[in-house]
């Protein structure tokens, strides 16, 4: 009676071999299964927390993120709450797998941009604008716009088309109660900074973020406030950030 053979070293490859293709098909396309649930639950959160802020007006005539989060019982962080005639302006919501949605009368997801990224990128930008007039920073040619406004454009073109807000994180380095946003500066240096404002066109930062690094303004007396800074391009960054200087911005952390 002949003794039955196991499989030969080339079955087995050709099994591992078939094994690998199938993986390399299957993990992609599950992993965008969980991406698409994971923005479709943010987004569905999203719709909750606008809802439940409009309750909140409605009943209360005003809105707290915080409690629109709780109230909504989702698990993400409300970054943004903006409020117009007893309505929902804007509402930004974060889920716990960092996806970002933002209700600006309509919903859209919003791309994570590292704010080293961003600045890197402002860097960037800011060589163009200066390259395309010699240099001036003050009135580009062949166009009303300055150099600042042309950076700016820039910066929410880098963030997809919206302003970048303060996550919860951010804002709670500041005393400020009311929406912040990043806005890129050109330092005196060249080198583009960001500052946390209430809007584009104000220069009143809360922030600094310089070189991976937060600072905060202090009062003189030991409490957190907001600043003044030109985005003219002449802004002394490194005499505003130094201590020795007497700098009221302070290092977070």
């Amino acid at each position: 009676m002949r003794r039955k053979q196991g499989f030969t070293l080339m079955e087995l490859l050709i099994v591992v071999a078939i094994i690998a293709v199938l993986l390399t098909v299957a993990i992609p396309a599950f992993s965008g299964v969980i991406e698409r649930t994971k923005k479709a639950q943010a987004l569905a959160d999203c719709r909750i927390c606008v809802s439940a802020a409009a309750a909140h007006l409605m009943t209360d005539g005003s809105a707290a993120k915080e409690t629109v989060a709780q109230s909504a019982g989702v698990s993400g962080t409300v970054d943004l709450l903006e409020t117009e005639n007893g309505g929902v302006k804007r509402l930004q919501y974060t889920s716990i797998h960092q996806v970002t949605v933002l209700y600006n009368g309509g919903y859209a997801y919003v791309e994570h941009n590292s704010l080293p990224d961003l600045t890197t990128k402002m860097n960037t930008a800011l060589q163009s604008i200066l390259e395309a007039n010699g240099g001036d920073y003050s009135k580009p040619s062949g166009t009303s716009q300055h150099g600042w406004d042309l950076l700016y454009e820039k910066f929410v073109e880098a963030n997809g088309g919206h302003d970048l807000a303060l996550t919860a994180e951010e804002i709670a380095l500041t005393r400020a109660d009311v929406p912040l946003y990043w806005k890129p500066i050109k330092a005196g240096s060249g080198d583009v900074f960001l500052i946390a404002v209430t809007g584009g066109t104000s220069n009143m930062a809360y922030l600094i973020y310089s070189g991976g690094v937060y600072y905060y303004h202090d009062n003189g007396y030991g409490r957190k406030d907001r600043a003044f800074v030109s985005d003219q391009g002449n802004y002394n960054l490194d005499a505003e950030l130094n201590v020795q200087t007497g700098s009221r911005w302070v290092q977070c952390g």
